[in-house]
């Protein structure tokens, strides 16, 4: 149907309108020649005059925020081990940009790109007159309106703000005379290469990649300083519309988008015939790989780097990434900073693959296992393993439950520990000015709450049964060295120790070493907290909720002569651009440590814990060789749970295994340990000794590989 005269009249008037702002912004920008600025004045000054008055209300300042770039985690040896990112990008100098990327992308998106000052008038005023003749639909933006458009838009995303978002690409006059006017601005203040290095950094390219250096990285495995021709071009092609064209996805499509950008080039003489047809030759060659986001893609560290990111966003160590935990998540996934670990890759794989191979993740037997090693004198964690797939998702065989740390860390609310408890009570017998050499009575009998005391004062049973523990590992019994006792675990014998002791003084050497509960318990106090509870004649048998890392780094505490140190995962944390290590780091702790026990203590506890693998409950594993070793078994009632911690003077292993339990109608319910097969071996009982110490000495005998053989304080 043919226009009517009022329509074409309000047309006709649209377009004089646009065209005098276009006229306006054009003589503030430089970018239009007096002949055609007279003419168009003198037609449309009406429309000139209101289109100034509308120009100049629009904003014209741009707040140019950092930009969202990738976060990456690092092995103690430089090596990368996970990523993190809303947006993948890696912001980088113009100089390290191929040049031919450079001049593909100006000539496809703005070929008068250095001749104008911000806005393309020709463009406009072609785009405006066919857009309202209905003859195309066209948008004619320069790289910087362009660039103006991103910042706007990445603004948005940044704040959560999905009004602005959707302003900020609009197809609307409004949003594009604010364009303009901006364009002009960042063109007074930027050199035409700032504005192209800018523009680089910012713009989709598809699959959560932003700017050029990801973007090379994801589809060609290469820097963008090292990208061909036909390469460049395809990227720049993708700029438009990033998901249509990509390369992966829709080869088909990207190659002939690639080729209008060819053709383009070729246009311009911009490239020679020889290099153009040589590049269109060529198929499309994706060979680089979507970057991993996350724990979940980051392999064998998936539980280690977990922990990393809780201890990040929880501890108010790293305050410096933001005021709260929510402000420093969102900080590390868009940040760009360098996270510099502990974890040594060689003994992680080892640690992974001695769990894994001692209990597979589906086993028919339900089992997990978690290993995790930390360096005496430092605190550091060299490893950190378990025998699931790291996985937000349930499954057979997966969990994200870190059974190797505190709830408040992404982990389980920790195991009963049994006998590997033991050592601390030694510790407290010792420090206390008692000997190995003294005998105690390991006669099995009931003990009465009066028999102990705690800060002083004797418990009360409050009416229950006398206290009446039993053996799980060593049978002995009647009288026997306290050495004997720890050698071959013997309960009864340990109640006997402790019935002399204070049970506050056993819990104080406990926590001087670093051992706590692994999620807050109010059993023996007002309120739930992490404290050792001092109420329960059994404390000395491990009936306590306690996870891994903190066992590892307690006995590490007697690997170092008596000195504790907190665990430590992260050493370096740098911000974008800088190097690890330079002053421009955030700050980040070093190793806290400090003194828990007498050298002579911790030198009696490790002469008892050697003679555990020698003769005693782990003689059927033995101590490495050559290196002097010490550790402890523990068995829990049932058995429930089972352990192996040891150490030698340079690391430290804590090993749990057991059934990690389900929860059925609200209740935790798990098996215990007897008569089950596990990896097709038969157990009619599972002790500390069956699977976890063989796991912990596969792992040692890795940590230990490339250290000397040192003797134990």
């Amino acid at each position: 149907m043919n226009a009517t005269r009022p329509d074409l009249a309000r047309g006709t008037f649209r377009v004089l309108f646009l065209l005098a702002v276009f006229v306006v912004i054009s003589v503030l920008s430089g970018g239009l020649a007096s002949g055609l600025v007279m003419p168009a004045l003198s037609a449309t000054s009406a429309a000139v005059n209101g289109g100034v008055s509308f120009f100049d209300s629009l904003p014209s300042a741009l707040t140019e925020p950092p930009l969202m770039q990738t976060t990456r985690m690092l092995a103690a040896n430089g090596a990368p081990i996970a990523y993190f990112y809303d947006e993948n990008r890696v912001e980088i100098p113009l100089d390290k940009v191929a040049p031919v990327m450079q001049a593909a992308l100006v000539a496809i998106e703005d070929s008068r790109f250095f001749q104008h000052g911000g806005i393309d008038v020709r463009g406009v005023v072609r785009a405006a007159v066919n857009n309202e003749a209905g003859r195309s639909t066209q948008g004619a933006s320069t790289l910087t309106q362009q660039y103006v458009k991103n910042v706007l838009l990445e603004q948005a995303v940044a704040s959560g703000d999905r009004v602005a978002a959707q302003n900020a690409v609009a197809k609307n006059t409004a949003r594009k005379l604010r364009e303009m006017k901006i364009a002009i601005t960042i063109e007074q203040k930027l050199t035409k290469p700032q504005v192209l290095e800018r523009y680089l950094n910012i713009a989709s390219f598809g699959e959560q990649t932003y700017g050029v250096e990801a973007a090379s990285l994801l589809y060609f495995g290469i820097h963008a300083s090292e990208l061909d021709l036909a390469q460049a071009a395809t990227l720049a092609g993708m700029v438009q519309e990033p998901s249509t064209n990509d390369p992966r996805l829709h080869p088909e499509t990207a190659r002939a988008r690639r080729d209008v950008v060819l053709a383009r080039m070729l246009q311009l003489g911009v490239v020679k015939q020889a290099d153009y047809q040589k590049a269109h030759d060529e198929p499309i060659k994706v060979t680089g790989k979507p970057l991993p986001n996350g724990c979940a893609n980051a392999g064998n560290y998936g539980y280690f780097c977990d922990y990393v990111l809780n201890v990040l966003e929880k501890s108010p160590d790293f305050t410096a990434l933001g005021s709260t935990p929510v402000e420093r998540k969102t900080n590390l996934m868009r940040g760009g900073y360098t996270i510099t670990t502990t974890v040594d890759p060689r003994v992680e794989s080892v640690a992974v693959r001695s769990v894994f191979d001692a209990i597979p993740p589906t086993d028919s037997s339900g089992l997990a296992t978690a290993a995790v090693t930390v360096e005496p004198g430092t605190g550091k964690i060299i490893s950190m393993a378990q025998d699931r797939a790291y996985s937000v998702k349930p499954g057979r065989g997966m969990t994200s439950v870190n059974y190797s740390t505190d709830t408040a860390f992404g982990g389980s609310s920790g195991f009963q520990t049994g006998s590997s408890f033991k050592p601390f009570t030694l510790a407290a017998w010792l420090a206390a000015g008692h000997s190995l050499n003294e005998s105690v009575d390991a006669t099995q009998r009931d003990f009465p709450f009066s028999d102990f005391t705690a800060c002083g004062s004797h418990l009360s049973n409050r009416g229950a049964a006398p206290y009446a523990p039993g053996n799980s590992e060593g049978r002995e019994t009647g009288q026997m060295s306290v050495l004997d006792a720890t050698v071959n675990s013997v309960n009864v014998a340990y109640v006997d120790m402790e019935s002399q002791l204070d049970l506050c003084d056993i819990a104080g050497v406990a926590e001087g070493l670093g051992v706590h509960l692994a999620a807050p318990d109010r059993t023996c106090k007002d309120k739930a907290t992490q404290s050792l509870p001092t109420c329960l004649p059994s404390l000395t048998l491990g009936v306590l909720n306690i996870a891994p890392l903190t066992m590892a780094a307690a006995y590490a505490g007697f690997a170092s002569g008596g000195i504790y140190c907190e665990p430590m995962a992260v050493t370096g944390l740098a911000k974008p651009g800088s190097t690890p290590g330079s002053s421009a780091d955030l700050k980040v702790p070093g190793s806290r440590c400090k003194r828990a026990l007498d050298t002579d203590v911790a030198s009696g506890v490790s002469t008892a814990l050697q003679q555990v693998l020698s003769r005693g409950t782990a003689a059927n594993v033995g101590p490495l060789d050559p290196w002097p070793s010490a550790g402890k078994t523990g068995t829990t009632d049932g058995p429930k749970d089972t352990w192996f911690v040891g150490y030698t003077a340079q690391r430290s292993t804590a090993v749990w295994v057991a059934d990690p339990g389900r929860v059925v109608e609200g209740k935790l319910e798990r098996e215990t340990l007897k008569s089950i097969r596990v990896d097709g071996s038969w157990y009619g009982t599972v002790f500390g000794a069956s699977i976890a110490a063989p796991i912990w000495k596969n792992v040692m005998n890795e940590a230990m590989a490339e250290l000397p053989a040192k003797d134990l304080p």
